[in-house]
């Protein structure tokens, strides 16, 4: 769904169109909205290591019969700079964080946060409502 359309979509948006007010309809359609970004794996190393995280994770990988050992596993072999940026949004990455979660290894407030280091703000801009909405003579689309 293009811009134009998710606007005309959207109940909250209607008096806004009617309105042209195009500077309320880029806050409208900007609310919430996010876009993922590669971190840097030594963000990710450094999150790691600052909650007190890393030691646990390196001590699960080292004993094969852990239930978590293969997330632990995999979960360093990223952070240990197999890549150099990471979406932490991946299902995958999730899936390793998740098997470390559901043995206690990681609370889910740290796998939200690790994975909240790829989400950013992605706000529409007065420019893109516009362009979206209304021909450069003005009319509607």
């Amino acid at each position: 769904m293009g811009l134009r359309d998710e606007i005309l979509a959207r109940t909250d948006c209607a008096d806004a169109v009617a309105a042209r007010d195009l500077d309320a309809l880029a806050a409208l359609v900007s609310a919430g909205r996010t876009a993922t970004q590669r971190v840097p794996i030594e963000d990710v190393q450094a999150h790691l290591q600052s909650s007190g995280l890393w030691w646990p994770i390196k001590a699960v990988a080292a004993q094969s019969q852990h239930p978590a050992y293969q997330a632990a596993v995999a979960i360093l072999d990223v952070a240990e700079a197999r890549y150099q940026r990471l979406d932490m949004t991946l299902p995958i990455i999730a899936q390793m964080l998740g098997g470390l979660v559901a043995t206690g290894v990681m609370p889910q407030s740290e796998m939200d946060s690790l994975i909240a280091m790829s989400v950013i703000p992605d706000p529409v801009s007065r420019a893109d409502v516009e362009a979206a909405l209304f021909n450069p003579d003005g009319s509607m689309k």
